[in-house]
């Protein structure tokens, strides 16, 4: 019989912080602790000193305090505070490598993408570029005084829960274990399929929203559902599979494994005309 944890204040604390930030990022406009209390439920007390605590620590700045009516006092709206915590985003994709760094309210700290041809690479070649591509901006936000919170890479495949990569056919890749590149030790990166990852830049307050829908070659996605990506029994949602660019078009094999287009699409490496960047 499985024993429960129990549950203690610290643990409650920082759910509620949680819940806070959460909401916070994904509300449209600046809230107030009135606003924020009335949307998560807590009583005005909990609020008070969870923002306390939120502004303290840098996570959250108070902004011009506004009158909406000639009684009580002024609403002062809360805001993501910028330049103190911020994320790194990892990618291996069909067209190259690189990294991205994001601060907490979205605003892009640092950024390198290499354009490569990709097909049948080295994974140990690519993750010490990408090591590399990492260490410098990691020096930059410790120049900058940034603490990193999370990590994330995004492959163009099959990836576990315990952080295997079980194939990416485009490049060459099957049976990775990725805990075993440096660069996913140090940081400590959570790894996903691309799709999926591209599709939680979709839902507000998880990154900044994408203009356009994902990389350069193959058509895929992911399924977004009441703000959750839905990965699927196994995790592997976002691979839907490729498909015919021309429905009444035949088949034919592209030199990329696995590929398949119809007898309009480019060569590989480029898209067909008129298509969209696809997330897969």
């Amino acid at each position: 019989m499985t024993t429960l944890r129990r549950i203690n204040q610290d643990d409650l604390r920082n759910h509620n912080l949680s819940v806070v930030i959460s909401t916070l990022l994904r509300a449209a406009e600046p809230m107030s602790r009135a606003e924020l209390a009335k949307q998560t439920g807590l009583t005005k007390v909990t609020m008070s000193l969870l923002v306390s605590m939120l502004v303290d620590n840098g996570v959250v700045r108070e902004g011009t305090p506004s009158v909406q009516s000639s009684y009580g006092r002024p609403s002062t709206p809360l805001l993501i505070a910028g330049g103190r915590y911020c994320g790194i985003g990892l990618q291996v994709n069909t067209d190259g490598y690189g990294t991205i760094v994001l601060d907490l309210d979205g605003t892009v700290v640092a950024e390198r993408w290499v354009d490569a041809d990709m097909s049948d690479v080295d994974a140990d070649d690519i993750f010490s570029e990408l090591n590399a591509l990492s260490l410098g901006q990691e020096r930059l936000l410790a120049d900058r005084g940034y603490t990193v919170t999370g990590t994330g890479l995004a492959l163009p495949g099959l990836v576990t829960d315990d952080m295997r990569l079980l194939m990416a056919r485009n490049l060459g890749w099957e049976q990775l274990d990725l805990k075993r590149f440096d660069v996913v030790r140090r940081l400590d990166a959570t790894a996903g399929n691309e799709a999926n990852m591209a599709a939680l830049a979709q839902i507000p307050g998880y990154a900044m929203h994408r203009e356009d829908d994902g990389t350069d070659v193959g058509i895929g996605g992911a399924v977004v559902r009441g703000g959750h990506v839905e990965i699927g029994d196994h995790g592997f949602g976002g691979e839907l599979g490729h498909v015919s660019v021309e429905l009444r078009g035949a088949w034919r094999p592209m030199p990329a494994a696995g590929r398949w287009w119809s007898p309009r699409a480019s060569p590989a490496g480029r898209r067909p005309r008129g298509a969209s960047r696809s997330t897969s």
